[in-house]
This record gives structure tokens, C-alpha cells and sequence, in this order.
């Protein structure tokens, strides 16, 4: 190969990367966005969605199986309501989000470019995110303000059956 037509096929790859790097490609599977994929991008058009939803913490049980342990903690809540309108229908529709193994984040219950939330506006569903125990600030037991008791004897409750039984707990009890 000539060095001229070698030095094209360079240009040509380098301009590929270039303009393949230059393209905003949402992360997006099957509807949902990827882990992290837009932790650090903000979009002029939804600066705003940080404070769109509400945000408050429901009493829940610390151990479901255990009848003699009264303890209970804080799981944290978020509302979207927005397109919520009760008037439509006499069976109101509820999304019901359920955290993963992260902080519950209100881009999950804002961002109306979601599939689920561009049900949520056809539906006119209530979008509830229920954060999961031990991630964000959903913590049973906390050693201080900010800090959530990772020992070995709390990380016990950290189990899918506790986690579902919060979930039950919540849809039973929520108003």
C-alpha cells in the first residue's frame, strides 16, 4: 500500500471515531436506560425534573419474621402525580418502581422520555419509586445521621424475602 492511500485510511478511521464519539446515543434497553448511563449528563430541557417529585419516608418494619422484634426504620418514598388524575377512572393506575441495588434517584420517576413514564402520562398513573433497604438512605438500623450499620449482624436483613415483604408492607399500608 502507497503511503498516500495508507495516510487516507487513517484520515478515514480517525474521522469515523470522531463523528461515532460526536453522536449522542441514549443508553437505552428495551425502554430502560442503563445503569449510569446519564448520571453525569444533564439536558437543558429537564434541568427542571430534580424536584418533580415528592419525596417522603414510610415507617417500615426492620424484620418480618421475627413477631417479638418491634423495631422499625425509614424507607424511603418518592411521588411522582403529575399525570395522575383520579377523575378518569373509579380504579386509579399506580407504577410501582422498585429500587435496585442503588440510591432511589427522582430521574427514575421524572425523565418523561422513559418508556414507563410515557405510560405513566397515557394511564394517568401515580408513579411511586420505593427505594430498596440498605442503598441510598433507606437504612434499618443507622450508626449515626448519615451513616447506614453495615455489620454483619444488620446485614442479615438484607434479603429478597425481607425486601419483598417491605414491598407487601408498603402496598397494603400505603394511602
Amino acid at each position: 500500500m502507497t503511503t498516500s492511500k495508507l495516510v487516507v485510511v487513517i484520515l478515514l478511521f480517525v474521522g469515523s471515531l470522531a463523528f461515532v464519539n460526536s453522536l449522542h446515543i441514549p443508553g437505552f434497553v428495551k425502554g430502560k436506560p442503563l445503569r449510569h448511563h446519564l448520571d453525569n449528563i444533564r439536558l437543558p430541557e429537564n434541568a427542571a425534573l430534580d424536584k418533580c417529585a415528592i419525596e417522603f419516608y414510610f415507617t417500615q418494619i426492620v424484620d418480618h419474621f421475627d413477631p417479638t422484634n418491634k423495631d422499625t426504620w425509614q424507607q424511603r418514598i418518592q411521588l411522582n402525580s403529575k399525570f395522575f388524575n383520579s377523575a378518569v377512572t373509579d380504579q386509579p393506575i399506580i407504577f410501582l418502581m422498585i429500587g435496585g441495588e442503588g440510591p432511589a434517584e427522582q430521574k427514575w420517576v421524572c425523565r418523561e422520555d422513559y418508556t414507563y413514564m410515557k405510560l405513566a402520562k397515557k394511564y394517568n398513573a401515580l408513579v411511586i419509586q420505593v427505594e430498596h433497604r440498605f442503598f441510598g438512605k433507606s437504612y434499618p438500623y443507622v450508626k449515626n445521621s448519615t451513616m447506614g450499620d453495615m455489620s454483619t449482624s444488620t446485614l442479615r436483613l438484607l434479603t429478597s424475602q425481607q425486601a419483598l415483604e417491605d414491598l407487601a408492607n408498603f402496598i397494603q399500608n400505603f394511602k
